[in-house]
Order: structure tokens, then C-alpha cells, then sequence
């Protein structure tokens, strides 16, 4: 498994030992924190949130281990081995657990970055106070994150111009990612911005993702200076 397979989800790292008392306090605490998530579709903005439990304790694998019974017990949804405590070291030259880390896996989020660790703790103090502040700060890291919010522009008709020729000149401003389509018009072709004239399709209509400033050229039926649907 790898960091990338948690890419557009809040990651929850929690570090347990079945027989650790600190983590039998915290994990239900935890749990219900991210059953909360589960039950409303992720946090405030609609992003999934995945908690993974990472477990310390060197035991053998069964569906009757100690382990397996814990993680049962508090719907771990997935378990990481970690008895070398490799991964917990990369956040942490603390031993011992429980350790939480939360980590935003995000592309482009409206604050911080991708695979940034948003949340930290190692224990939290042998008190239900010191639980009930850990699963606060951690619930305020999830509900912060957010998407980036993308305004979409429609295409504009910036200036229409007729040729003493009889053209008419079109000139439409859009974004790299706009398809601009144009119905009912001759023989048009790219003639700005555009090393290569692009011809008309047979069937009059012409699609192309514009570059910053786009002009069409071209006898229009009608003399009707719009395009169809605009």
C-alpha cells in the first residue's frame, strides 16, 4: 500500500498496541469521530476521510489474534504492520503510542498542500480531558481542509467586426479549457493565434478549445453576426 492509493481522501494514521491502556481509552473516542465522517460523506466540503490503524505490536496473524480483536472492536478500516515502527519514525523520534496523524491527501487544496501533515499527537495525557481535546483539534484539521474552488467564466463575444469584403470577424475571449462551438456559419477558420488555419467541418459546426484570444473569419448566412446559442 502506498501514500498515493489515499490521493483526494483525509488520511487518520492512528498508532495502537492491543494491550496499550492509553489506546483503549482513546480508540473508541477516535472511532466515533470517524463514524461521524462516514455517516455525513466525509467532512464539511464532501471529502472522504479513511482511518488506518498502525499496529506496534509484533503477534502472529489470525482472525483470533489480540490485534485483529482490537481493531475489530473499534472498525479499524485498515490495519498497517508497523512493529519496527519505520513509519511512525517518520513523524516522530518519540517511542511508545498512541500516536494520531492526520494528512491531506487533497490535490491543490484551497490551503496548505497535498500530502501535508495537517494534525499531530503523540498520547494525550492519561485523562478524558486529554482525549476529548485530541479528538477537538483533530476534528478541526479534517473539517479545514477544503477543494479548490474554480469559478468557471462563460466564453464572451468581445467584438464582432464585417470586412468591406463582406466577412465578419468574430472574436471571442475564453479559457484554455473552453470548447466553443459555432452553428449555421460557412468556411470558417482560425486565422488568430493559430500558426495553421484550422478548416470548417463539412457538417458546419467547428469545435476548438481556445487559446487566450480567438477570431473566426468567414461569410455568414444571413449576415447574422451571432453564433447559435449565444
Amino acid at each position: 500500500m502506498k501514500l498515493f492509493d489515499f490521493a483526494r481522501k483525509i488520511l487518520v494514521l492512528e498508532w495502537f498496541a492491543y494491550w496499550c491502556p492509553f489506546c483503549k481509552q482513546a480508540a473508541p473516542e477516535i472511532e466515533k469521530l470517524i463514524e461521524e465522517y462516514r455517516a455525513a460523506g466525509g467532512n464539511p466540503d464532501g471529502i472522504e476521510v479513511v482511518e488506518a490503524g498502525c499496529n506496534v505490536q509484533l503477534e502472529s496473524v489470525s482472525p483470533t489474534s489480540q490485534t485483529d480483536r482490537f481493531a475489530k472492536a473499534y472498525n479499524f478500516q485498515l490495519v498497517l504492520e508497523d512493529n519496527n515502527r519505520a513509519l511512525q519514525k517518520k513523524f516522530t523520534s518519540q517511542s511508545g503510542q498512541p500516536t494520531f496523524v492526520v494528512i491531506n491527501g487533497i490535490a491543490n487544496p484551497a490551503v496548505g498542500r497535498q500530502w501535508e501533515e495537517i494534525y499531530f499527537r503523540h498520547g494525550y495525557g492519561d485523562t478524558a480531558s486529554g482525549v476529548a481535546s485530541t479528538v477537538m483539534a483533530m476534528r478541526n484539521a479534517i473539517n479545514a481542509v477544503r477543494k479548490t474552488t474554480v469559478v468557471e467564466v462563460p466564453p464572451r463575444i468581445r467584438q464582432v467586426n464585417r470586412a468591406p469584403s463582406g466577412e465578419i470577424q468574430l472574436f471571442i475571449d475564453g479559457s484554455p479549457r473552453d470548447k466553443i462551438k459555432v452553428q449555421g456559419f460557412l468556411n470558417l477558420v482560425i486565422w488568430e493565434d493559430s500558426p495553421n488555419p484550422v478548416p470548417t467541418d463539412p457538417t458546419n459546426r467547428f469545435e476548438s478549445p481556445p487559446r487566450g484570444r480567438i477570431g473566426f473569419t468567414g461569410p455568414f448566412g444571413g449576415h447574422d453576426k451571432r453564433p447559435v446559442g449565444q
